[in-house]
């Protein structure tokens, strides 16, 4: 039942709910495919001797065995709501288990299960509550699945985000790297193939670190095809036999036909067009082995019924025309691989002559990109400064000028008004010092308004989104804002260190990067706050850059160390850039 609700999650490592005892753990074990064994054990079972956490799974085992997928799932799934009903609500690591065996069974019940989201969010939940971050992690990848599977990959990001803070603060190391694998499949889905590699690369070091060859085989063979997407043919070989040399001795047939298919065409795509066919000669063998395989049981089937020289006749003959098909068949194939070296040959001419009529035209734009940046900045900047200057001026002017004089005016009223001895004075002077403290107060006010500028009338994530519009609509860089959970207003100077902050990057991608495409992540949790900024651009050797050269990144680590925060840049040159701020609230 679960390999088959697995295809839905192809690219989620799955998590099993931790087994305490032996008898739940070997009926749990067996009920996906030995039924008939899961009953028999069952019946042995006295459920008085077992805890009343065992005792449902003990019962949710006995029911995926009677009524599995192989026989009733609507019955299993049924049996599953029954269950529910009768545990008790404050019970909730069982209430956990039985919605966990309730999604699975969704998947046999209804192509596109209503629901499905709610017993996860439930889950998660209740795993925030048992404090168990193994199914709090668990919770998040499942609803990354459905998202994926829905198109929906920012909503995916937020969520796979969510799952690595969690992993991060319990020292997950094993969860985080499988996170950062997910996040790589869903940056594929994107298109984001730079972005993909970057988490490949360090998915690539921690299965190099803990000596896992296993996770480096499969690691090579996904890196390579993300190459190829790429069309980098050059590194889809490189990976291709990466993988080669660490495929397990124990692989069947069927993998080892497609290794050598992987490797043939990284052949080809490097004109190494002699390998390339040695090796799909050797795909073609190893398919007549298999066919041959398979004709062999054919006979001996054959021969168990029919024992008569007849009868044997005529599967000799039909052994003698699947011969002939193959061979038909290996010819066209031949002939296919032939026509494609000879095209191949052809496009490789043109395309030379191409690229230099290329070269000279993307130089002219490139000095045209500059340019047209470099006027973009300086408006920009212009801009912001002017504004900035004129409210800085005004609010000296009402906080300093106007501010001091009516202080000044108003120690000299309390004197006067000391000195006055006739009662009826003195209404007149409680009247005048109300008002000089009335507008003492309003100039007070304006100045610290204007001195927030723009914050102070839009907010922090409206003036983000105003500036994001406006660089986008150069066309040279196109800006995305997704923010999660900052549904109130931060204190103004936050909000404007923040603002700062994003501006300064966002201008350093525009100076430097060289990046299309450019998003903003803004999640609020309860005691910080994080900000994600990440390009598609050319990428910097993060070692390498010093305080004095680092593009204003160091004078920002500052302000937010400053803050009690954290900064981190994670980059490599020609795989673009991802900043992590996170910031206490």
């Amino acid at each position: 039942m679960r390999t088959v609700a697995s295809l839905f999650f192809l690219f989620i490592s799955q998590w099993i709910v931790a087994q305490e005892f032996s008898y739940v753990d070997l009926l749990i074990n067996n009920y996906d495919n030995e039924y008939e064994t899961t009953l028999a054990i069952v019946d042995t079972l006295n459920l008085d001797d077992y805890s009343i956490y065992e005792q449902y799974r003990i019962k949710i085992a006995e029911s995926a065995a009677q009524y599995g997928i192989n026989h009733d799932a609507p019955a299993h799934y049924n049996r599953l709501l029954e269950l529910k009903k009768s545990c008790d609500p404050q019970d909730l690591k069982s209430l956990f288990y039985i919605n966990d065996e309730l999604i699975y069974a969704y998947f046999y019940v209804s192509e596109v299960p209503d629901g499905f989201m709610d017993l996860i969010e439930v889950n998660k939940k209740i795993a925030k509550k048992l404090e168990d971050p193994d199914l709090e992690i668990t919770s998040y990848l499942y609803s990354t699945g459905y998202l994926i599977h829905n198109n929906q990959y920012n909503q995916a990001k937020n969520e796979l985000w969510k799952a690595r803070e969690i992993a991060k603060e319990y020292n997950k190391t094993e969860d985080i790297f499988t996170v950062e694998s997910n996040l790589s499949v869903v940056y594929q889905r994107q298109g984001l193939l730079d972005s993909a590699l970057i988490f490949q690369k360090k998915i690539e070091k921690y299965y190099s670190k803990i000596k896992d060859t296993t996770g480096l085989y499969g690691n090579y063979n996904n890196t390579g095809q993300v190459y190829k997407r790429m069309e980098n043919y050059e590194k889809f070989l490189e990976y291709t036999l990466k993988a080669q040399e660490l495929a397990p001795d124990n692989l069947d047939l069927l993998n080892l036909i497609n290794n050598k298919r992987n490797l043939a065409e990284a052949y080809h795509y490097n004109n190494k067009y002699k390998l390339s066919s040695e090796l799909f000669v050797d795909v073609l063998d190893n398919i007549d082995t298999i066919n041959a395989r398979q004709s062999e049981n054919k006979i001996q089937e054959l021969e168990a019924k029919y024992e008569t020289a007849e009868k044997e006749k005529r599967i000799a003959e039909q052994e003698t025309k699947n011969e002939q098909n193959q061979k038909v068949i290996i010819a066209l194939i031949a002939t296919a691989i032939l026509i494609s070296v000879i095209g191949l040959w052809f496009y490789n001419n043109q395309r030379k002559k191409k690229l230099l009529v290329e070269k000279e035209k993307k130089l002219i734009m490139a000095q045209k990109d500059k340019i047209l940046k470099e006027q973009e900045l300086s408006t920009i900047d212009a801009m912001i400064a002017g504004q900035e200057k004129e409210r800085k001026e005004i609010a000296t002017e009402l906080h300093d000028d106007l501010g001091s004089s009516l202080t000044t005016m108003k120690l000299h009223f309390e004197n006067l008004k000391r000195q006055a001895a006739q009662q009826d004075n003195k209404i007149y002077f409680d009247r005048t010092e109300q008002l000089l403290n009335d507008t003492y107060e309003k100039i007070r006010q304006m100045s610290h308004k204007r001195f927030t500028g723009v914050l102070a009338s839009k907010g922090l994530i409206p003036s983000v989104e105003s500036l994001a519009q406006k660089i986008s609509q150069s066309k040279e860089l196109d800006v995305e804002v997704i923010h999660y959970g900052l549904d109130t207003t931060l204190e103004n100077s936050l909000e404007l260190l923040i603002f700062r902050i994003i501006q300064e990057l966002l201008n350093n991608i525009i100076k430097h990067a060289q990046a299309s495409e450019a998003f903003i992540n803004l999640t609020a949790y309860e005691d910080h706050l994080n900000i994600m900024i990440e390009d598609n651009g050319i990428g910097m050797n993060v070692v390498s850059i010093k305080p004095t050269d680092g593009m204003g990144l160091y004078s920002i680590e500052k302000k937010v160390e400053n803050t009690g925060g954290t900064f981190e840049i994670d980059s490599q040159p020609g795989f673009g850039t991802t900043i992590t701020i996170d910031i206490p609230l």
